[in-house]
């Protein structure tokens, strides 16, 4: 496999792989705010989410239903 790139040579990413790629940020959404800032596609999955909301005193008592 031969390669037109040279050592130490800048490659945009998106050439290197021949497609745009994007994020998945599965953190905070300032992350994700911070690769839409630059343009970059993101997509933030913001699917978890502490117990009970929280609230350590309901955490305890589903934690007792258990």
């Amino acid at each position: 496999m031969s390669s037109s790139l040279k050592p130490n040579q800048p490659v945009e990413i998106n050439t290197l792989f021949g497609i745009r790629r994007g994020v998945v940020n599965l953190g905070l959404e300032g992350f994700a705010d911070a690769t839409r800032a630059q343009a970059v596609p993101t997509v933030h999955l913001s699917a978890w989410r502490p117990p009970a909301g929280g609230d350590e005193a309901v955490v305890r008592v589903l934690l007792k239903v258990r």
